[in-house]
């Protein structure tokens, strides 16, 4: 199988071949193909690099648009990417992002999308939004720095010149925006080592893109939620990155050549986690009623606190769509208003510098039926001096079977309320459908644990009609119909 692989590559890039020839004085790029030509393996990882990296989301931070939709990675974008109403693909040059979150649309005139209600394509459920709507957006070095391979201030990439957009070698964070430019590498390769080496997946190296406003210990709030695209601000007010000694980098966790979004579908073990929690912090386990829970160090730890298209209440609890990097947990029986400052602008630090999160995110969003005051109870000794704890649930609380109730009210306007219950922690999507069967929308994608939950279905996008809801649980599947009245 390898060997295939890389006879393949050999043929896709027999045109790139280079002769040996001294390093030059101001290295430069030569393209992500030229890498991948001999970098088809990551070694010791087995990671098939050439197959990989186009499944991860700094790949696909622009797409290039070519008369029609841009193409994504199989399994990577959850919902087809359509241009804004009453504009032609033929419109655009390219699409910012289309990975997991959001998209944004980019002129060939090299302005980005702002006109209506539908700048925005929320990629994980299809629905629309604006975005800065009627504002005069320039897409230039200053927003393709993150999003693009040897970004440069110098000439515009949309081929007018007094636009001085910038430019930029090739769309997406590819390997040279990482590595650095790979010219003397590329033509020593013995004697050559990338201008990075060893620098590449540093907090140093990733910070200048994961941020907002400049690299500091304020992490931003909007709406409730953490702001995205702000790990290393986040990390900075963890126990992990504020300078106690135990800081890490971003490559002790992370495989920067696998998705972490959209793991693998292939079942070949490929993670983009390198180094799980369980490494540094061996027999942290949590048992609900004397049997392991199903549970990973990140589902709690990292809850999705951030929110960069969706976010909402999920029963009691609140569920961004972006995990976050600040660890800690606050086990008091307090709500996200304690998470932040008093004006709801950032989230609060103690005299340590360090943040937490509050229980609201990390366990109201799975046990949906409880309250800050039943978590509150067990969260403080949910990790015993030996790193277990029983939690105190009786049976009771374990429903024997999966159901899906009738939505309430019905028909509603806005949101209405579903039940459903798991008599096993379970892998769960909650899916609205028009009456033809087209997904309007996913309610709930993730792992829940056995008991009664209550979900509440936002329904302000859809107009007046019949639609379907679908939830799938293990080998579960059930279908009921609700009516959206206006």
């Amino acid at each position: 199988m390898r060997l295939a692989a890389i006879v393949v590559l050999a043929a896709l890039f027999a045109g790139l071949a280079f002769s040996p020839q001294a390093p030059s004085l101001v290295p430069s790029y030569v393209g992500s193909a030229r890498c991948l030509s001999c970098h088809t393996v990551f070694p010791g990882a087995f990671t098939y690099i050439a197959t990989e990296i186009p499944k991860t989301g700094h790949s696909n931070a622009l797409k290039a648009v070519t008369g029609s939709a841009p193409t994504y990675p199989a399994n990577t974008s959850p919902t087809a990417i359509q241009a804004p109403s009453g504009t032609l693909w033929t419109d655009f040059s390219y699409v910012v992002g289309g990975y997991g979150w959001k998209a944004h649309f980019v002129r060939s005139t090299g302005k980005v999308y702002t006109a209506g209600n539908d700048a925005q394509q929320n990629v994980a459920d299809g629905t629309r939004a604006p975005f800065r709507q009627g504002e005069d957006v320039a897409y230039d070095f200053t927003c393709f720095r993150c999003h693009t391979t040897a970004p440069s201030e110098t000439g515009s990439w949309n081929g007018n010149a007094g636009d001085m957009l910038g430019t930029f070698l090739e769309a997406g964070v590819r390997c040279e925006a990482c590595h650095g430019p790979g010219s003397d590498h590329a033509n020593n390769p013995g004697g050559a080592k990338p201008p990075n080496q060893g620098q590449a997946l540093t907090l140093g190296a990733c910070q200048g893109c994961h941020t907002i406003d400049g690299v500091s210990s304020v992490v931003q709030v909007s709406d409730g939620f953490v702001l995205s695209q702000q790990q290393a601000n986040e990390f900075r007010i963890s126990q992990h990155g504020n300078g106690d000694g135990v800081d890490l980098q971003c490559g002790t966790c992370h495989n920067p050549h696998v998705a972490v979004h959209y793991p693998d579908v292939a079942g070949a073990g490929r993670s983009g986690i390198s180094t799980p929690c369980q490494t540094c912090h061996p027999g942290q386990q949590v048992l609900l009623n004397d049997a392991p829970k199903a549970i990973e160090c990140v589902d709690c730890h990292m809850p999705k606190a951030t929110k960069s298209a969706l976010g909402g209440p999920v029963g009691n609890g609140r569920m961004g769509d972006v995990a976050t990097h600040i660890f800690s947990i606050n086990p008091a029986p307090v709500t996200r208003e304690a998470m932040f400052n008093p004006g709801g602008t950032e989230v609060a630090i103690d005299g340590e510098g360090v943040g937490a999160v509050t229980l609201d995110f990390v366990c109201l969003r799975c046990h949906t039926d409880k309250d800050v005051t039943w978590a509150g109870d067990h969260a403080p000794t949910v990790h015993s001096a030996n790193g277990m704890h029983t939690a105190s649930e009786s049976n009771a609380d374990v429903p024997v079977s999966y159901t899906l109730g009738q939505n309430y009210p019905n028909p509603f306007n806005p949101s209405t309320n579903v039940d459903f219950s798991l008599p096993e922690t379970a892998a769960v999507t909650l899916k609205v459908f028009d009456a033809s069967g087209r997904l309007m929308g996913t309610v709930v994608d993730q792992t829940m644990p056995a008991g009664f939950h209550t979900v509440l279905l936002d329904a302000s996008g859809l107009a007046t009609g019949v639609y379907l809801y679908e939830l799938r649980a293990g080998d579960f599947t059930a279908t009921r119909k609700m009516v959206v009245s206006r």
